[in-house]
């Protein structure tokens, strides 16, 4: 008896340490496929010899390490569902939990344009990562105008907007921050002569997007003012999400 579970535990030590080269091995593949990537994990799909590469940004792609092949698209169901939009869905989430968990609200905060609306927010403040030219920023944004809220902008001019980068710095650079960015809302080209300053501040508010792993906007964090700290994020133009915070004003 004392024989055969001294056989069956030395069996099931080599069983996992095969296990444990083979998932080494495999990882070494798929690295040697994408290089210079910053992987965070990678599990097995629901497709045999397909694996699931997860990054820092949310994103999720599909590489075959012995074909040495990147798969492009979805995994869907027979009925039509998305296996790869739930997984990465279920991912954005933990990263979102992990950066609300350790982010300060100092960080967040550090070089923004703060702007009142009304008499300011009582309960919860927002930090908003925006592009001045995103049609969904300005739905955002318009939500606040007439509420007692507090905006903390952060401009992230994404590439494809030709005038994202030059409203930006006019925003920054206004000595009427606030009323400049509703002309440029309402259509209103500002001929504002940009500063240095307005610059350094805008690679400062760029870094920060790029540190916190945002790639799109309108991207938003919410503060509780009363303890400091991040309580929770939004992502695109969630107006329900948003008005349900700014009714507790």
């Amino acid at each position: 008896m004392t024989k055969t579970i001294i056989t069956v535990s030395i069996l099931g030590t080599f069983a996992f340490a095969n296990l444990q080269n083979e998932t080494v091995l495999i990882e070494q593949k798929i690295k040697s496929i994408l290089p210079n990537a910053p992987i965070s994990k990678i599990e097995m799909s629901e497709i045999k010899s397909i694996y699931k590469v997860y990054f820092p940004n949310g994103k999720i792609l599909y590489v075959a390490p012995d074909e040495k092949l990147i798969v492009a698209g979805e995994i869907f169901k027979p009925n039509g569902d998305s296996l790869t939009q739930k997984d990465q869905e279920k991912w954005q989430n933990e990263l979102e939990a992990k950066q609300v968990e350790n982010l300060t609200s100092i960080k967040l905060i550090g070089d923004s344009l703060k702007i009142d609306f009304g008499t300011g927010a009582k309960k919860y403040e927002f930090v908003i990562f925006t592009d001045p030219e995103c049609p969904y920023c300005k739905k955002v944004e318009s939500e606040f105008e007439n509420k007692n809220a507090t905006l903390y902008y952060n401009f992230m001019p994404l590439d494809f907007h030709k005038n994202a980068t030059r409203w930006s710095l006019d925003i920054l650079s206004s000595k009427n921050s606030k009323q400049t960015i509703l002309d440029i809302k309402n259509g209103k080209s500002p001929k504002i002569e940009h500063t240095k300053d307005s610059q350094i501040r805008l690679d400062k508010m760029i870094a920060k997007a790029k540190s916190l792993n945002i790639s799109g906007t309108p991207k938003l964090f919410i503060i509780e003012k009363s303890t400091n700290k991040v309580v929770d994020t939004i992502n695109g133009a969630d107006m329900s999400k948003i008005r349900k915070y700014l009714s507790e004003e």
